[in-house]
């Protein structure tokens, strides 16, 4: 299936699921303690926000859910930056590719729902 055949929702839930292989990767030293557990916690966040703007009970929410996804998209790009810097050895280029991608398409979103009151 290719990715435009995916909604956005499989396709955060999938991107979720690859940055979660990437930190089994990550030593377990002190570094690389703080850099999975922030790393989880962006990533998921991304996750569960997405979930929540899809069940949300207003256009409002909905778009301020959407804004936490792209928040913690950023984060995340940050922190894959981190290891990709820390851990040379762990390839994370698909999944910094794909939330810059992910980032794009939720802004689009966004946008197209505060247009959508005009």
């Amino acid at each position: 299936m290719k990715k435009d055949e995916i909604n956005i929702h499989d396709r955060i839930f999938q991107w979720v699921l690859s940055c979660l292989e990437v930190v089994k990767k990550i030593p377990n030293d002190s570094l690389g303690y703080v850099i999975k557990h922030q790393f989880v916690k962006s990533c998921t966040s991304s996750g569960a926000n997405d979930q929540e703007a899809n069940n949300s009970s207003s256009r409002l929410d909905f778009e301020a859910k959407y804004g936490i996804v792209k928040k913690e998209l950023a984060e995340s790009i940050y922190w894959l930056k981190i290891i990709e810097n820390q851990y040379p050895m762990i390839n994370v280029s698909f999944q910094i590719t794909e939330a810059k991608e992910l980032l794009n398409i939720i802004s689009s979103i966004i946008l197209s729902s505060k247009r959508q009151v005009k």
